[in-house]
């Protein structure tokens, strides 16, 4: 474990430093406002940047300011040095002031969310729609009134809640379930929307616990004039609503979320949108393990929202069990309660950050990913303190299922405060609190003074180090490092998954840093990007991805359209073959099969791809391949062979056919950020004969 504390002590020292300077930074500068015009201009024109520029610079200030509030109130009630805002020196008031200030603005925002997803043609109530940045803005509000309520003008703080209440949680719980789609999603936006709704109910609760029942209590009085036809006493019954209540709607949305994840813990979207959707889902499932002793435990797969059992509530008032209980100490992995073995399938969710990099710390980009991804050492921390062990021995009150380090990619690609330019507070939060939370323990673990869990030594395999493979059957993924520095991924799955693209059979093979054949990840979101013109966007189409077109048909888009049978065999010379039947990407009669076959040497890194094609016998049947690979880089053809030159680095494609011919075609891609880049198509003919074709191609680093 020592290289896991080394690393979180120096990532928490800059991570603090970094906070300091930022927090300094913007003592002296002006928030941007947020006008009709920019709010317009996605109605006008679809796009989205110009709004969201403005306003994700104003929850930076948020963010930012909010957290090194939360640092100063934390250090001055260690040091007992006063409660509230009369009693801090002139240079710590004034970052107080500064984020009063911000608050205040924040508040007095038309509208919480984005206008994307806002409807003023057909919503009156718009100001109040609950999006995921709404959301995302009444979590870290309320936070800040649970954590350094005290320090900030009597004033503010209710003004804060007044405003949560009323555009979020008042909307909320006010509905029938479910509020909107979103909240049976098993996607991101409902981890983001419920897992942020019960991380302000627990603050609320801990910070004015009073008037967050009566807000319950005006909620259930408009329920009951609208139920006033309940026929029987249990359905007059219903009407009140408890925090109990809210806590287990909460519970219940977040099961469909983790439903979303395949069998083996991928989520189709991608490494982003992992960390997006699980940044609300841990830190409410932390919040709520606190707030109710372990009673209720997320991280074990309890999502019925059951009320706590009548012994669990005895034994938290007889031991001061919870966070806000009357001795004041937080019970956040101590809990009494004997715990429940989580799933595989949560444990495989854990692990998901460690299996999408490669060792150069490049990205899986698979769907609206990015080649760049980065992971968050809070959500990897928490996850530690309830999954991670030390030699078999829990590191806290988790049941110490696996080694912590199993859950930690290289720090190289650990997130900072400036990573994430939506600047969402829960994660960065996380990112301060958890992480230190977790050194404590390991320190713990390992005793005071020495390390009794030292590295454990390498291993060496034939003489060579074999780099990890994973094959992900569930979700048709399988990814894999080779000795020589090439990493290489390829994935089956269906052309409806979430942020889908048409890709079924794609692959990315890259080295030392270098995507020689890429996946696009995310466009620019625009109205266009999820409407009816998604897929005439080059990233989001097959033509666009690594895989053939046939008889000049595309890949089609809808679930139905899949990957039948994604296997892998062991190959030749310690190859491993992984193999795809994939001929229902296509249109129906199109194709009687499509094998594809990915060959890769975990050694050398070299890859060969075969495909098989079988067309339907019919008479006057156009029976033509094209294959088509996607790189950045341009191509330079020579002695029937394709170059790749980036750097010093070069990579070459060649083909097992004779005279072969390509053709290069230059598209132009318009990244997230909505800059514009060049990619480069490289397509040849494959002959067809008697319904017939192989293709058999081979790419290596020069």
């Amino acid at each position: 474990m020592a290289v896991l504390k080394m690393s979180l002590e120096k990532f928490l020292k800059e991570y603090r430093e970094e906070i300091g300077r930022a927090a300094k930074g913007l003592l002296s500068e002006e928030m941007p406002f947020l006008t009709e015009e920019l709010f317009a201009l996605f109605e006008r024109t679809g796009s989205r940047l110009q709004y969201e520029e403005v306003y994700f610079t104003r929850r930076k200030f948020l963010a930012v300011l909010g957290l090194k509030g939360i640092c100063l109130a934390e250090e001055l009630r260690v040091q007992k040095a006063g409660n509230g805002i009369s009693d801090l020196p002139e240079e710590k008031k004034i970052y107080f002031k500064k984020l009063a200030e911000v608050i205040l603005s924040v508040c007095e925002e038309e509208c919480w969310a984005l206008p994307a997803h806002v409807d003023r043609s057909k919503n009156p109530d718009w100001r109040n729609t609950v999006d995921l940045f709404a959301s995302e803005t009444a979590q870290t509000l309320a936070e800040l009134a649970d954590r350094a309520g005290s320090f900030l003008p009597r004033e503010v703080f209710e003004q804060m809640i007044c405003q949560i209440e009323q555009r979020v949680l008042i909307p909320f719980f006010s509905s029938q379930e479910p509020y909107s789609g979103w909240e049976r999603a098993e996607n991101n936006w409902n981890a983001v929307c419920s897992g942020a709704i019960g991380s302000a109910c627990i603050h609320l609760l801990n910070c004015c616990p009073e008037r967050f029942r009566q807000m319950l209590g005006e909620i259930s009085r408009e329920r009951e004039g609208i139920l006033q036809g309940a026929e029987t006493l249990q359905d007059a019954k219903t009407v009140a609503l408890t925090p109990e209540d809210c806590l287990d709607r909460i519970c219940r949305a977040l099961g469909y979320y983790m439903d979303g994840f395949s069998e083996d813990g991928v989520c189709q979207e991608g490494l982003g949108y992992y960390t997006y959707g699980m940044t609300y889902f841990v830190n409410f499932a932390q919040e709520l393990y606190e707030y109710t002793g372990g009673g209720k435990d997320l991280f074990c797969g309890e999502w019925g929202g059951k009320d706590l059992p009548c012994n669990e509530r005895d034994r938290r008032e007889k031991t001061g069990g919870g966070k806000n209980s009357p001795n004041g100490k937080k019970n956040r992995t101590q809990a009494a309660v004997k715990r429940k073995k989580p799933t595989d399938k949560l444990l495989q969710i854990a692990q998901f950050p460690v299996k999408c990099f490669w060792k150069d710390g490049n990205c899986i980009s698979f769907s609206d990913g990015s080649t760049h991804e980065s992971f968050r050492a809070g959500i990897c921390s928490v996850l530690a303190l309830h999954y991670g062990s030390v030699r078999g021995t829990s590191v806290s009150s988790g049941s110490g299922f696996m080694d912590c380090r199993a859950l930690f990619p290289s720090f190289q690609r650990a997130a900072g405060l400036h990573t994430d330019t939506c600047y969402r507070f829960a994660a960065l939060k996380m990112d301060l609190l958890y992480t230190a939370e977790l050194l404590d323990a390991l320190k713990k673990a390992s005793g005071v003074g020495k390390d009794i869990f030292p590295e454990p030594e390498k291993t060496e395999d034939t003489g060579k180090n074999v780099f990890k493979s994973f094959f992900l059957p569930s979700a048709q993924w399988y990814i894999a490092n080779a000795e020589a520095g090439v990493g290489f991924a390829c994935k089956g799955g269906n052309n409806g998954e979430p942020h889908n693209h048409n890709d079924i059979g794609h692959f990315i093979y890259e080295a030392e840093g270098t995507y020689y054949f890429t996946d696009l990840g995310a466009g620019e979101y625009t109205k266009e990007y999820f409407g009816e013109g998604r897929y005439g966007i080059f990233c989001n189409r097959s033509l666009g991805h690594s895989v053939p077109v046939v008889s000049g048909q595309e890949q089609e888009t809808g679930s139905m359209f899949q990957c039948d049978r994604f296997y892998r065999l062991p190959g030749e010379s310690g190859a491993e073959d992984v193999f795809l039947e994939m001929h229902s990407a296509y249109q129906k009669g199109l194709l009687d099969q499509l094998w594809r076959k990915f060959s890769f040497d975990r050694v050398s890194g070299n890859l060969t791809v075969q495909d098989h094609f079988v067309f339907p016998q019919k008479k006057g049947s156009p029976w033509e391949i094209e294959e088509n690979l996607i790189t950045q880089i341009r191509p330079v053809t020579a002695e029937g062979k394709v170059f790749l030159q980036s750097g010093t680095g070069a990579c070459v494609l060649e083909l097992e056919q004779e005279k072969p011919s390509f053709r290069i075609r230059e598209s132009v891609h318009v990244n997230h950020r909505g800059h514009m880049e060049k990619v480069y198509s490289i397509q040849w003919k494959v002959p067809c004969r008697d319904g017939e074709a192989y293709s058999r191609w081979s790419i290596r680093m020069a």
